[in-house]
């Protein structure tokens, strides 16, 4: 539920967010997994930093089954991705396994 404005309000200067295919995004609008903050600063080139959401394995900035498939993909060794893994490990141990799923199975059922 974490908004984009409340990343910005902690950076000086320029900056906006971007979604996935890069397009900005309203102040008000959820973050999602992989939604970059682009910060303009006084270096010669902008700092880019990746959002990671606990949960939101798809990228989607909700958590719902669409999660669970990207997990179940993760666990099979059928996606990679090292950003969405860290989105798997709900229970902070390091690694994506059958607790994390139990964790996001259980999240989303209530």
């Amino acid at each position: 539920g974490t908004t984009a404005g409340e990343i910005l309000g902690m950076f000086d200067g320029e900056c906006f967010v971007t979604d996935l295919c890069g397009n900005k995004i309203a102040a008000g609008a959820a973050l999602g997994t992989g939604y970059k903050v682009k910060i303009n600063s006084a270096q010669d080139s902008p700092l880019f930093l990746t959002i990671v959401v606990s949960g939101d394995i798809n990228g989607d900035a909700k958590i719902n089954g669409m999660d669970l498939i990207r997990i179940k993909k993760y666990l099979n060794n059928m996606e990679t991705d090292s950003v969405y893994s860290l989105c798997g490990d709900m229970n902070g141990d390091g690694y994506v396994n059958d607790a994390d799923l139990s964790i996001l199975v259980s999240f989303i059922g209530n």
